[in-house]
């Protein structure tokens, strides 16, 4: 080559150049600065004709970026406090955790707000007997009522508002069997720091939604206090039959599932916040 150059080296340092002035494009240029994703710069250069000053000033008047700007500049924080929510008692019901930083933002209506708009989105999921939900389906679904948001960009503009790191660390889900009479239901105490889910079961047209709903949240109070444990569900269930119960030391879980009705405990799961 009269070039003095090696075959192929003109084009790999064609290749080079190219690449540097890709690299330091406005669009480049722009996502290095805001670590925001491909979308939202080029709408933002868009709209700022191109000036990376402009857009990241659009961006910062923009709900979704900012949200999303929180989120990458609060996501590696420790989230140590939250809730432990649970849905109304019904033939379904959630148990679910959301955490956050602190037990400050865990007591705001904000963030009560958030752990009930999930909720409802994990109600809407396929069916889980009693496992744990799938997240990564949760957090891509939308929430309703929220212009068309999915979870995940809902907990970003949260963690916007509220200014900590928030993350969905676990949800469960039970629901009552076809054809079978019976409640989901359980109790939540000290604001979220622990949570019982309590599924039973009736044959007996005698026994009223109100009353399985009660005993939901009693045996909920004694599985949070006592936390029965066994090899397996048979003698998991067994072992909080037998136990006095907590409320009240002159009874057995079992005597007070008698005096209701005649009713049967199917399952129960007791969680403690952090303990995922």
């Amino acid at each position: 080559s009269t070039s003095g150059f090696p075959p192929g080296a003109i084009a790999a340092m064609l290749r080079l150049v190219r690449f540097a002035s890709t690299s330091s494009s406005p669009l480049a240029q722009l996502r290095k600065q805001t670590g925001l994703p491909f979308h939202l710069c080029k709408e933002a250069l868009k709209n700022s004709n191109n000036q990376v000053d402009g857009a990241v000033a659009w961006l910062q008047d923009n709900e979704e970026a900012r949200a999303q700007m929180a989120k990458n500049k609060l996501g590696a924080r420790a989230t140590e406090q939250g809730q432990i929510f649970l849905t109304s008692p019904g033939s379904t019901a959630v148990m679910l955790e959301l955490n956050c930083e602190t037990d400050f933002v865990a007591r705001t209506d904000k963030f009560s707000e958030l752990c009930k708009a999930v909720g409802d989105v994990v109600l809407q999921q396929p069916a889980q007997d009693w496992d744990n939900v799938d997240l990564r389906s949760v957090k891509q679904a939308k929430v309703p009522n929220q212009d068309n948001k999915t979870v995940d960009e809902v907990i970003a503009a949260t963690v916007a508002a509220l200014g900590e790191n928030i993350t969905l660390q676990r949800a469960i889900k039970a629901a009552v069997a076809s054809g079978e009479t019976g409640m989901v239901g359980g109790y939540i105490h000290n604001h979220g720091a622990y949570g019982a889910l309590v599924q039973v079961a009736t044959q007996s047209v005698q026994v009223d939604a109100a009353t399985l709903a009660a005993l939901c949240e009693q045996l909920g109070q004694h599985v949070v206090a006592m936390d029965p444990q066994g090899p397996n569900l048979t003698e998991k269930i067994g072992q909080l039959l037998f136990e006095p119960f907590v409320l009240d030391a002159s009874l057995t879980v079992e005597q007070l599932i008698k005096r209701a009705g005649e009713i049967r405990v199917v399952n129960f799961v007791r969680w403690a916040r952090g303990q995922a």
